[in-house]
């Protein structure tokens, strides 16, 4: 923070160029010259030195700051009767601020029973900063804490120049442990922090708890009253933030305490979802143990994620748990996405995983290779694929959106090998597609060149 560089900052140091534009009461401070600033203050009217005040911004403190920071004790217990103690430097910070960083319990006490702002410094043109309470937070000094906490003028829910409250700036707060973290969070509920408490584009305090993956702080939200099921700006929920999170303690916490597993966010994603797409077994079979909807019809299709992700183990969870394909209007295009995507995979492991699955869904779910999938195969020349497909009782004649065979599509984007391969299992050259075009006309039209030329005459 700015405060802390400066008081651990020579600010003795006076010899610049700005020195004559010092209020006189300001060089005497500074010089610890408690005869003159009692001559200053007798000699002048304290409206005619507050007239002149625009000079005290150029050193950034106000004269009892500035005293205090120094250690000058004779000056500041000059300056306190005349002078404001809730007046703010040009940080926007008033007195008690630096009382607090510099930790000092007896200022503090004196600050409070003199009717010091113990809440919200405002600055003069930046708005909110933080409270006295959130600084005793974050110096960790817990004595400041009790003092201020137990005031009855404290408030709890007003939030700091952050837009948070203290229960947020604690949660969020990573230099401490998770007792003094679960101390000051018992506190500040017992004394009326609203645990449910949120501003525009913040998180609830049960969010915070769960992104610093604290099952501890969590836990105890939950029992303090916080909503399992509250929504953010953003349309996401608490376990779909634990489940982004990857953390299965939190997920099971929230949802043995009620949260909405089938819950679908603004982009049509469930927590389900979010658990496939980050290839977490666990969470998949923990959310769908506890109701999870595997056939939500109003999510994006789970099974999406799992072929891109090229996990054969999370495409048979899903598979094993009563996926339906039949449900997915989508299930051609998302082959389709996901075949493009691992064809320009360079890795043998990516390789091995592709041909795994070809093989999986070849065995148990041959029907949803369409024809215009098989194309995009014999696309990209990938007879290994074709000859799992073909070994699981294929149909070799399968007609894509256009009415074209295997054979024809792979006459059109001259693939000699598949052609041949096509033609060794028994593939029809009498098969007609939509336009009424056959076989040997596809040849002839895509004969022009020297594989088309051999391709035709193997088929003439």
């Amino acid at each position: 923070m700015v405060v802390k560089y400066l008081l651990n900052t020579d600010i003795l140091y006076m010899e610049d160029v700005n020195y004559n534009n010092y209020h006189p009461l300001i060089k005497a401070i500074y010089q610890n010259q408690s005869d003159r600033v009692k001559a200053l203050l007798s000699s002048e009217s304290l409206n005619e030195i507050n007239k002149d005040s625009t000079k005290f911004v150029i050193c950034h403190f106000t004269p009892l700051i500035l005293s205090y920071l120094l250690n000058n004790k004779e000056i500041f217990e000059i300056l306190i009767k005349f002078f404001d103690i809730n007046e703010l430097d040009s940080f926007g910070y008033n007195l008690l601020y630096y009382a607090i960083l510099k930790e000092d319990i007896k200022m503090i006490n004196y600050l409070i029973n003199n009717g010091i702002d113990i809440n919200f410094m405002k600055s003069r043109s930046k708005g909110r900063y933080h409270s006295a309470l959130d600084i005793s937070i974050l110096i960790k000094n817990k004595e400041i804490f009790n003092i201020l906490i137990n005031n009855e003028k404290i408030l709890l829910n007003i939030p700091n120049k952050l837009g948070e409250i203290p229960l947020i700036t604690i949660l969020k707060y990573n230099d401490c442990n998770i007792i003094f973290k679960k101390e000051i969070i018992e506190q500040l509920l017992l004394k009326g922090a609203n645990i449910n408490l949120t501003f525009k584009h913040k998180n609830s305090p049960l969010i915070y708890s769960i992104q610093e993956k604290s099952l501890i702080l969590t836990e105890l939200l939950i029992q303090n009253g916080a909503t399992i099921n509250f929504i953010d700006d953003y349309g996401d929920t608490p376990l779909i933030y634990a489940v982004k999170e990857n953390s299965y303690p939190i997920v099971k916490l929230l949802i043995e305490n009620n949260a909405n597993v089938n819950y679908t966010d603004e982009q049509g994603y469930t927590p389900l979802f979010y658990a496939v797409r980050s290839d977490s077994i666990s969470l998949v079979k923990l959310l769908i143990e506890n109701g999870a909807d595997i056939n939500n019809r109003k999510s994006i299709p789970i099974i999406e994620s799992a072929f891109l992700n090229n996990s054969l183990s999370m495409i048979q969870l899903i598979m094993e748990n009563g996926f339906d394909f039949t449900i997915t209007y989508k299930i051609e295009s998302i082959l389709i996405s996901y075949f493009n995507k691992v064809i320009k995979m360079n890795s043998d492991k990516e390789k091995n995983n592709m041909k795994s699955i070809f093989g999986f869904l070849s065995k148990y779910y041959l029907n949803i290779f369409t024809g215009k999938v098989i194309k995009e195969i014999i696309k990209y020349n990938k007879l290994i694929f074709l000859k799992i497909l073909l070994d699981h009782n294929l149909d070799i004649n399968i007609k894509d959106e256009n009415g074209n065979t295997p054979l024809a599509n792979a006459i059109k984007v001259k693939k000699r090998e598949i052609v041949d391969y096509l033609i060794y299992k028994g593939a029809s050259i009498d098969c007609i597609n939509n336009d009424g075009v056959n076989i040997y006309d596809i040849c002839l039209k895509y004969s022009n060149d020297y594989i088309g030329r051999i391709i035709f005459y193997k088929i003439k």
